[in-house]
């Protein structure tokens, strides 16, 4: 095989391997695009209508957040309990960012 064929074959499948890779780049681009414009209102929504419903108990029944009773079980804890329970509120916010 020549040189000429081999610089010949090589620009070729550098071409189709950029128009490939441009059109999937596309597709993947405008599905996510898509997505993230249907996604994102959704979650908003959820967002809403879950502090309004949150809002309306709290009003009606006096609701109190697990962080209230947290709050007030915290003041009634030694130092030693307070320790743990920062260590494991550290490993489960942790746990929870992985």
């Amino acid at each position: 095989m020549s040189k000429a064929t081999k610089i010949t074959y090589a620009i070729l499948s550098i071409l189709a391997g950029l128009t490939v890779g441009v059109l999937v780049a596309l597709i993947v681009g405008v599905i996510t695009t898509l997505q993230a414009l249907i996604k994102f209102p959704v979650e908003v929504y959820r967002g809403c209508t879950r502090n309004a419903e949150f809002k309306r108990l709290h009003q009606a029944f006096n609701v109190q957040t697990m962080e209230d009773l947290e709050k007030k079980r915290w003041d009634e804890m030694t130092e030693d309990e307070k320790m743990w329970e920062r260590h494991i509120q550290k490993m489960e916010n942790k746990k929870h960012n992985n």
